[in-house]
C-alpha cells in the first residue's frame, strides 16, 4: 500500500514545485516530532520544579499555620488572664472604697463623740473650779473670824453644793459652828478632795483626748492606705484592660491570617493535586501524539511536520502560571518636813546615782528641818517644779512614743509598699522584655515571609516568561504548519486530480492520504486554538497569582510594621519602668536606712523601757504624796 501511495505521488508530481512543498510538509512534521519530544522533557522539569515548590510552600503553609495556632491559644489565655484581673481588682477597688467610706463614717461619729465629751468635761471642769473657789473663799473667812461674811458665804457654798454639803458637815450649818475647827477642817478636805478629782478629770480628759487621737490617726491611716491602695489598683486595672484590648486586638489579626493561611493551603493544595493530574494526563496524550506524528509522518515518507506535530503532541501547554499560583505565607507634805524627806528617800532608796534635782531636794528638806535659810514654801516650790520636770518628761515621751509609733508605721507601709512595687516592677520587666524578644521574632519571620513571598514571585514570573515564549513558538509553528498541510495537500489533490484515467491509481489510496491530511490539518488548528486559550488562561491566573502574591506581601509588611511599632512602645516603656525600678530601689534603700534610724531611737528594750517608765511613774507620785503633806 505505501509503496503504491509512493508510486502514485512520484508520477503524479510532475514538477520540482511539488516536491519542494511535500518536503516542507515532511520537515515540519519531523521538527513537530523533534519539539514535541523536548516540550516532553520540559514538562517533566517544569512539573519536578512545580512539584518542589507545591511541596516546600505548602510545608512552610503548615508551620505558620501551627505557629498561628499557637499564638491565638497563648492570646486567648492571656485574655481569659486580662479579665480575670480586671474582674478581680474592679471588685478589690470596691471593698477598698467600701472600707473608705465606712472609716470616715467611723472618722465623723469619733469627732462628734469626742466633741460631746469635751463639753462635758468643760461643764464639769468648770463645776469643780468654781467649787474648789467657794470653798477657799469660805475658809479664809472662817479663819479670819468674820461671823457675818462666813455666814453669808456658806450660804452661797451651800447653795453651790447643797445636800452634799450638809452631808459632811453633819447636818445643817449654823452661825456659831463656823469658827469650829471640825467645819474648817471638813472644808480642807472637801477642798483636797474636789482638787484631786479635778485633777483626775483633768488626766481622765487627757487620756480621752490621746485615744481619740490615736483612733482619728489610725482612721485616717486606713484611709490613707486603702486611698493608695485604690489609687495603685486603678492604676494596675487601668494597664490590664489595656493588655487585654491589645490581646483582643492581636487575638483578631491572628484569626484573620491564620484564616488566610488556611485558605492558601487549601487552594494551593487543590491547584497542585490539579496541576499533577493535568500533567499525568498531558504526559499520556502527549506520547500518543508522538505515536501520531511518526505514523503520519511514515505516511507522508518523512519528518517534515514534525516540529509542527510536535507541538500539536504537547497541546501547547506549558507550566502555568497557575502552577506557580498562589505561593505564600509566608504577643506606737508630809506633815513635817523630816517625813518628806523620809517620803523622799524611802522612794528612792536604792536609786544610785540620785538625780542632781532629787538630791538637791532632800538637802533643801534637811535644811528647813534643821531650820538653816529653807522656808517651807521655797522646799515646796522646789518640789513643785521637779514634779513638773518629771511629768513634762513624761509627756515628751508620750509624745516620743507617738512620734515613734507614727514614723514606723509610715517607715513599714513605705517599705512595704515599695517592696510591692519593685516586685511588681520586676514582673513587668521581664514580662515586657520577653514580649519585646517575640516582637523581635516575629519581626523576623515577617520579613522572612516577605522575602519569600518576592523569591516566589519572581520564579513564577520567569516560568511564566518561559512559557509564554514557549506558547508564542507553539502558534508560530501550528500557524506555519497548517499553512504547509494546506499547500501539501492542495498539491496532492491537484495531482490525484490529473492522474484519472491510469488504471493503476487506486481511488481509497487518494482518500486516505486526503482524510489524514485534513486530520492533520484539523489538529494544527485546534493546537492553535488550545494554545491561546491556555495562553490566555495562563496570563489570567499569573494575573490573579501576582495580586494575591503582592497583597499578602503588603499584608506581611503590615504586619512587620505593626510589630516594629509595638516593639518600639514596649521599649520605650520597657525602659521606663526599667528607670522606675531604679529610682524605687533607691527609695527602698533610703527607707530601710531611716528604719535603722528609728530602730536606734525607738526600738530599746522593752523590759528597759519598762523599768524606766515605772521607775518615773513611782517619783511622780511619791512626790505628789509629798507636795500633799507639805501643803497639809
Amino acid at each position: 500500500m505505501k509503496s503504491s501511495v509512493v508510486l502514485v505521488l512520484v508520477l503524479a508530481l510532475s514538477a520540482a514545485h511539488v516536491q519542494a512543498s511535500v518536503q516542507k510538509v515532511l520537515g515540519l512534521l519531523k521538527e513537530m516530532k523533534s519539539q514535541g519530544e523536548d516540550a516532553l522533557e520540559k514538562e517533566e522539569k517544569q512539573h519536578a520544579d512545580y512539584t518542589a515548590f507545591c511541596e516546600k510552600t505548602l510545608s512552610e503553609k503548615d508551620r505558620a499555620i501551627e505557629e498561628g495556632t499557637e499564638r491565638i491559644e497563648r492570646l486567648k489565655a492571656d485574655i481569659e488572664k486580662f479579665e480575670a484581673s480586671v474582674t478581680t481588682l474592679t471588685s478589690e477597688l470596691q471593698a477598698h472604697q467600701k472600707e473608705i467610706e465606712v472609716a470616715q463614717q467611723d472618722s465623723e461619729k469619733n469627732t462628734a463623740l469626742r466633741q460631746q465629751e469635751e463639753s462635758d468635761y468643760s461643764s464639769t471642769h468648770q463645776e469643780y473650779q468654781e467649787s474648789i473657789r467657794a470653798i477657799g473663799e469660805a475658809l479664809e473667812l472662817l479663819k479670819a473670824q468674820k461671823d457675818s461674811e462666813a455666814e453669808a458665804a456658806m450660804a452661797q457654798l451651800k447653795a453651790k453644793l447643797g445636800k452634799k454639803l450638809e452631808v459632811l458637815l453633819q447636818g445643817p450649818t449654823k452661825a456659831y459652828d463656823f469658827q469650829s475647827q471640825g467645819v474648817v477642817e471638813m472644808l480642807e478636805k472637801l477642798q483636797v478632795k474636789f482638787s484631786e478629782e479635778k485633777e483626775a478629770l483633768e488626766t481622765l480628759e487627757t487620756s480621752k483626748k490621746s485615744s481619740h487621737q490615736q483612733v482619728m490617726d489610725s482612721l485616717a491611716k486606713q484611709v490613707t492606705t486603702a486611698s493608695e491602695a485604690q489609687e495603685e489598683k486603678t492604676l494596675f486595672k487601668s494597664k490590664a484592660q489595656q493588655s487585654l484590648a491589645t490581646a483582643k486586638t492581636d487575638l483578631e489579626e491572628a484569626e484573620s491570617t491564620l484564616a488566610e493561611d488556611v485558605k492558601y493551603k487549601k487552594d494551593l493544595s487543590f491547584d497542585c493535586q490539579k496541576k499533577a493530574t493535568e500533567f499525568a494526563s498531558n504526559q499520556k496524550l502527549r506520547r500518543e501524539e508522538l505515536e501520531a506524528i511518526e505514523k503520519a509522518s511514515e505516511i507522508i515518507a518523512g519528518k517534515t511536520v514534525a516540529g509542527a506535530q510536535k507541538h500539536l503532541e504537547s497541546g501547547g501547554a506549558g507550566l502555568t502560571s497557575k502552577a506557580a499560583a498562589e505561593l505564600i505565607d509566608s504577643a506606737d507634805k508630809v506633815h513635817i518636813i523630816g517625813y518628806a524627806e523620809l517620803l523622799l528617800a524611802e522612794a528612792f532608796a536604792g536609786r544610785a546615782p540620785l538625780s542632781p534635782q532629787l538630791s538637791v531636794l532632800i538637802q533643801r528638806l534637811r535644811n528647813a528641818e534643821a531650820g538653816k535659810n529653807e522656808t517651807l514654801q521655797g522646799v515646796r516650790e522646789v518640789l513643785q517644779k521637779y514634779l513638773a520636770n518629771l511629768e513634762a518628761e513624761r509627756r515628751s515621751e508620750i509624745e516620743h512614743e507617738g512620734f515613734c509609733q507614727k514614723e514606723l508605721s509610715l517607715n513599714n507601709r513605705t517599705r512595704k509598699q515599695k517592696t510591692a512595687k519593685i516586685e511588681s516592677l520586676t514582673a513587668e520587666i521581664q514580662q515586657l522584655q520577653s514580649s519585646v524578644a517575640k516582637l523581635a521574632e516575629d519581626i523576623a519571620e515577617a520579613s522572612s515571609q516577605i522575602t519569600e513571598l518576592s523569591t516566589a514571585l519572581s520564579e513564577a514570573t520567569r516560568l511564566r516568561s518561559d512559557e509564554k515564549a514557549q506558547n508564542r513558538r507553539t502558534l508560530f509553528e501550528a500557524q506555519a504548519a497548517q499553512e504547509a498541510v494546506t499547500e501539501a495537500l492542495k498539491l496532492l489533490q491537484d495531482a490525484f486530480e490529473k492522474s484519472e484515467g491510469i488504471s493503476f491509481v487506486q481511488e481509497n489510496s487518494k482518500t486516505g492520504v486526503v482524510k489524514l491530511l485534513e486530520t492533520v490539518l484539523g489538529d494544527f488548528s485546534r493546537l492553535e486554538a488550545e494554545t491561546k486559550a491556555q495562553e490566555n488562561a495562563a496570563e489570567q491566573e499569573f494575573k490573579t497569582f501576582k495580586a494575591d502574591s503582592n497583597a499578602d506581601k503588603a499584608s506581611k509588611q503590615t504586619d512587620a510594621e505593626h510589630f516594629d511599632e509595638k516593639k518600639s512602645e514596649q521599649s520605650r516603656v520597657l525602659a521606663q519602668k526599667e528607670a522606675d525600678l531604679a529610682s524605687s530601689e533607691a527609695e527602698l534603700e533610703s527607707a530601710e536606712q531611716y528604719h535603722k534610724e528609728l530602730a536606734g531611737q525607738c526600738l530599746s528594750s522593752d523590759s528597759e523601757a519598762a523599768l524606766q517608765k515605772a521607775h518615773r511613774e513611782e517619783e511622780i507620785q511619791n512626790l505628789k504624796t509629798a507636795l500633799k503633806e507639805l501643803e497639809q
